[in-house]
């Protein structure tokens, strides 16, 4: 075991919370907070490390910032660099920042859906959105350890995949309401959207893709987890209510071949008894407990959502990331525990930040299958060259050719096939 102390003059759980983040992966090191220098320099350690505004010598030095003083979100650098017993900046802070979202609380620059824009964070600004800085931190931190005390220091952590499927809506046409029906043909028919009254009368909807996604997984060994949206109609949520019996027989045969999670409604961030409610729907519906999400269009502000999350006992979202952008939102692959910045503590609620999403990588790629699948391999690249987690977002309507996914299937099938050739 790699015994680790460090010493700083902040007392914060923050310091626990990022330092707990950083060595998690690795099972060989044991490290210890200090907040008294004098008891702390006469301590025999493997490897000393002093994170505060003075330089001591014999010992490797983190910068303090003043975050810790005034809020301010700290300068960083793409590249973490290590010379004259320092390195270039304060990455402890700037890791908090990032992996807590600071810039989005009160941030009133949202898209018209209420989303945070990513042109307005920090890793867009620096363009460093595409770039998973915090894992790269942590390997340079690490390196510079192993390398400056002649330490041997592996990680558990592999490269590895969390493929999930978002069910806005379980059928196309199929199981409607007989007006919605009525009242969508005679819309295409007005429209002269003959190719759309054409499928409408095809043996099988087109939104029935789930036997093909469950293929495309097990002949890959891949897992899966669909998010439900189990919610009443509104102009963003058309999903088929969570009593019918369509809807029951298709989200039980996906729960039969992999995990359900919520898929929380267009107007939940701001309702916890939307969320509370559909999540108790939905678990009638398995005849099980649902711990999972992931909120719908992408829709939270922090850090209300995350709260309500919280209090209706999901552990676990899946929510980070932008639905106009490919990337790192927190800059990380890594899930981690959301720590809530209002309260000053962590919290029992684990973040798993996705990188891809279908609707995206078709807008960023000018709906061209070959150049989209070049951009998921470059992506997925970067992470393999961290170790990271390739978390990857789809729906079961993105294939419909009528709406413009005609060639996505093989985009789809690339991505799951080349993910799995690059695991261990």
């Amino acid at each position: 075991m790699i015994s680790i102390h460090i010493y700083s003059p902040i007392k914060s759980p923050k310091l626990r919370y990022i330092f707990d983040f950083i060595f998690e992966t690795y099972n060989d090191i044991e490290y210890t907070l200090h907040s008294d220098y004098v008891s702390f320099s006469i301590i025999e350690a493997d490897v000393k490390i002093s994170y505060s505004d003075q330089v001591e010598f014999g010992m490797m030095n983190i910068p303090l910032s003043n975050f810790h003083n005034d809020g301010s979100h700290p300068e960083f650098e793409r590249d973490l660099k290590y010379e004259n017993d320092l390195f270039n900046f304060d990455f402890i802070s700037s890791i908090f920042c990032l992996l807590c979202r600071v810039e989005e609380y009160d941030n009133t620059d949202v898209d018209i859906h209420g989303r945070y824009k990513a042109p307005s964070s920090i890793l867009y600004q620096k363009e460093l959105l595409d770039f998973p800085v915090i894992d790269y931190w942590i390997k340079s931190f690490i390196d510079t350890l192993s390398n400056q005390h002649t330490l041997k220091i592996e990680s558990t952590q592999k490269f590895s995949i969390v493929s999930t499927v978002d069910i806005d809506h379980i059928y196309a046409y199929k199981a409607k309401p007989i007006g919605t029906q009525i009242g969508s043909f005679f819309k295409d028919l007005l429209t002269f959207n003959f190719t759309r009254i054409k499928d409408r009368f095809t043996q099988q909807d087109p939104y029935d893709t789930y036997e093909y996604i469950d293929q495309c997984h097990h002949s890959n060994g891949l897992e899966i987890k669909y998010f439900i949206l189990c919610s009443d109609k509104t102009k963003y949520d058309r999903s088929l209510p969570y009593d019918n019996n369509a809807f029951r027989q298709v989200v039980t045969g996906l729960h039969s071949r992999g995990s359900i999670g919520i898929h929380p409604s267009y107007y939940s961030l701001h309702d916890k008894d939307l969320i509370n409610d559909q999540k108790r729907n939905l678990d009638k519906v398995i005849n099980g407990s649902i711990n999972t999400s992931r909120q719908h269009y992408l829709r939270m502000q922090l850090p209300q959502t995350y709260e309500y999350l919280n209090q209706c006992d999901i552990h676990h979202d899946y929510t980070m990331g932008y639905a106009h952008n490919l990337g790192f939102r927190s800059g990380t692959t890594r899930s981690y525990k959301w720590y809530d910045v209002t309260a000053d503590r962590v919290t029992s609620l684990t973040i798993h930040p996705f990188s891809l999403m279908d609707v995206t990588l078709r807008r960023v790629s000018d709906n061209d299958p070959i150049r989209a699948i070049e951009i998921a391999k470059e992506l997925i690249d970067t992470i393999i060259s961290v170790d990271g987690v390739f978390c990857l977002i789809w729906h079961n309507s993105s294939f419909y050719s009528t709406e413009g996914w005609n060639g996505w299937d093989k985009v789809y099938e690339e991505i799951l096939s080349y993910t799995k050739s690059c695991l261990a």
